[in-house]
């Protein structure tokens, strides 16, 4: 390629970080100097749980596929991957297992593969490919993509995107997510390098609190001398809190602590806000609630935004990937989908569902849409045997809506 013109300009330029996340590279160091890759990153104790709070809030759902029909939708237990999706994944992980391991693939790598089990033309099993194992390719230009996959076994096979499930993180590529342990490394270079000096402080006294001062001429020898039976007698946690004795004109000098010292916690505290916004979470969600602090009436709230905000793109990335992968598309035309019902992340307190169960019933005012065996099967009860309370309650009488309106009795 002809080297361009010093007059040609750019359309779009990107900075060198930005072509390495882009690329899936490490080449470039961090600032701070500390090494990341997804592996250290992980090690990253708000990084880690992030992607944990993503993976298990959707794990913990279930997954099922429905069929609709024109008595309404119904769970399709006879279809071949209704029992792999929902209950026993493979050999090694039932289903909470599998989608957490998955999603910690597709958050913290930026895509999750799973190498489909097939007999017959019939899903038998999904299995998890670790990030660093898989390598996605496109050599068609847009036509196709191959992943060569690396099993746990030591196996390698070069497969095609209809012998995978490939759940995608933001991706800037259309055929592979980014990684955001290589788009956010400065972040969580830096949060390593401050742990890391933190830790040595309290190892081995990398901060001296003072110096040894003295009046008298000492040499290399004695000054060496003196600074390893000083370390070896109060240097480190072990040590911490022992009275020192001075002789041979030696004097004690405190040092006081700078202001950099003061906001050493400050600024693994924004860490965690800056790896929080990495990953697309409340920092609350981290532990970390920052300069708010929230109450019973807020923490509803920022449940409720969790869900809508950092979840909900994550669950219709689960639910399109069945859909797309796992079904075909005369399934699709069929009728089958994927369901995943977040009502118990969003489930309230007792009061607040009783409200709701008042105005599902019906009241003297308004039709109600609920069945009394609905509400008690909702609630953990088992359904009574009473015809009726499998009929949704007219208001006024509050009488089954097969029996005609009358008066009170």
């Amino acid at each position: 390629m002809a080297p361009a013109n010093d007059d040609e300009a750019k359309a779009v330029d990107f900075s060198p970080e930005m072509w390495s996340a882009i690329n899936g590279g490490w080449g470039l160091p961090t600032k701070s100097g500390a090494q990341v890759s997804t592996s250290s990153a992980l090690q990253t104790t708000s990084f880690h749980r992030g992607i944990l709070v993503i993976a298990e809030g959707i794990a913990q759902l279930p997954v099922e596929l429905h069929k609709r029909s024109k008595k309404g939708t119904e769970p399709a237990i006879d279809h071949p991957a209704y029992d792999v999706l929902l209950h026993r994944a493979n050999n090694l992980q039932d289903s909470f297992q599998f989608w957490r391991t998955t999603l910690m693939h597709a958050a913290g790598a930026g895509n999750g593969v799973s190498y489909k089990v097939e007999l017959n033309g019939q899903l038998k099993e999904l299995i998890p490919v670790r990030p660093e194992c898989v390598s996605i390719n496109l050599p068609n230009q847009y036509n196709y993509v191959t992943y060569d996959l690396t099993f746990e076994g030591g196996g390698f096979a070069t497969v095609g995107s209809d012998q995978v499930l490939h759940l995608r993180g933001p991706s800037w590529s259309p055929y592979k997510g980014l990684d955001p342990a290589v788009v956010g490394r400065e972040a969580i270079g830096l949060s390593r390098s401050i742990e890391e000096t933190q830790a040595k402080l309290h190892a081995n006294g990398a901060r001296p609190s003072g110096v040894l001062e003295s009046e008298q001429k000492l040499n290399k020898a004695q000054i060496d001398l003196l600074r390893t039976q000083w370390q070896e007698s109060f240097s480190g946690a072990a040590q911490a809190g022992m009275t020192p004795v001075t002789a041979g004109g030696l004097k004690w000098k405190q040092i006081a602590l700078s202001g950099v010292d003061g906001e050493h916690l400050n600024t693994r505290k924004h860490q965690i806000e800056e790896i929080a916004r990495l990953l697309g979470i409340f920092p609350i969600m981290l532990g970390h609630a920052g300069d708010q602090s929230p109450t019973f009436a807020s923490a509803d709230a920022f449940l409720e935004a969790h869900v809508r905000y950092s979840l909900q793109p994550w669950i219709k990335a689960v639910r399109s990937g069945v859909e797309t992968q796992i079904l075909t598309k005369d399934e699709r035309a069929e009728g089958y989908y994927c369901r995943i019902d977040t009502s118990e992340l969003l489930r309230g307190s007792l009061k607040d569902r009783t409200e709701y169960y008042k105005a599902g019933l019906g009241t003297n005012s308004s039709p109600g849409w609920l069945r009394p065996n609905e509400v008690r099967e909702d609630d953990g009860w088992n359904p009574d045997e009473d015809p009726k309370m499998d009929e949704v309650w007219q208001p006024a009488t509050m009488a089954p809506t097969s029996q005609d309106s009358g008066p009170a009795k």
